[in-house]
Order: C-alpha cells, then sequence, then structure tokens
C-alpha cells in the first residue's frame, strides 16, 4: 500500500507489508521445534515429578497408618516412603528391562515355546 501523502514515493507501507518485515524477528521453524520440544519435556518431566510426589505421599500415608499413626513423624514418613519407591524404581530398572515386572516369571506363550524350541 502506497503512502497517500507521497503517491510516487516507491516506499511501501501498510499493515501488509508491515507483516512481511516482522518476519525476520520471528524465530526460525527449526527454532520454534526446539521451543515446542523443550516445552513438551518440561510438562512431561513436570508431570512425573507430580506423579512422584503423588506415590510419596500415599506411601508415606499408608507408613503412618501401619505406625498407628503417630504424629509427628511426617518428614520421617515421607523420607522412608521415597526411599522405599527408590528402591522400587530401581529394581524396575534391573529387572524391567526385559519387559519382567520385579519377582514375576515371564509368561509362556505359544510362540515363545516355539521360539526355545528353535534355539536348541
Amino acid at each position: 500500500m502506497k503512502d497517500p501523502a507521497n503517491p510516487n514515493d516507491e516506499k511501501a507501507t501498510g499493515p501488509d507489508v508491515q507483516g512481511v518485515q516482522g518476519h525476520a524477528d520471528r524465530p526460525s521453524g527449526q527454532d520454534r521445534q526446539a521451543q515446542y520440544q523443550r516445552t513438551i519435556e518440561h510438562a512431561a518431566s513436570s508431570q512425573e515429578e507430580q506423579d512422584r510426589e503423588a506415590r510419596i505421599r500415599r506411601r508415606a500415608h499408608e507408613i503412618w497408618e501401619q505406625e498407628g499413626r503417630p504424629e509427628g513423624l511426617a518428614n520421617q514418613h515421607w523420607e522412608r516412603a521415597a526411599q522405599d519407591l527408590d528402591r522400587e524404581d530401581a529394581a524396575i530398572q534391573r529387572e524391567g528391562i526385559a519387559g519382567e515386572k520385579p519377582g514375576t516369571k515371564p509368561v509362556q506363550t505359544p510362540e515363545s515355546q516355539k521360539i526355545d524350541a528353535d534355539k536348541t
């Protein structure tokens, strides 16, 4: 759009041209994708942290009830619950690599039996 005060002026102005000029300030597609990925990762880690706190809270409450609901031991129960869950998670990581839960044996399916038979 040309400036009505200077119709012979070759310099264009207006919202349509200003929008095009404003693109230089916007992040590139790669930058926007990286920012989106960081946002998703932050949201996921935040959700994981909330889930962990909820698990600890439930476990600490169980410990509190098992001990007869004593007063003044909330911090100790919380710490014990966190340690218990850390141990459980570590065991799941160690044993769960093969897709098994700790303390369980894999179920033999006809397909796995056939694979085992083919190995011998």
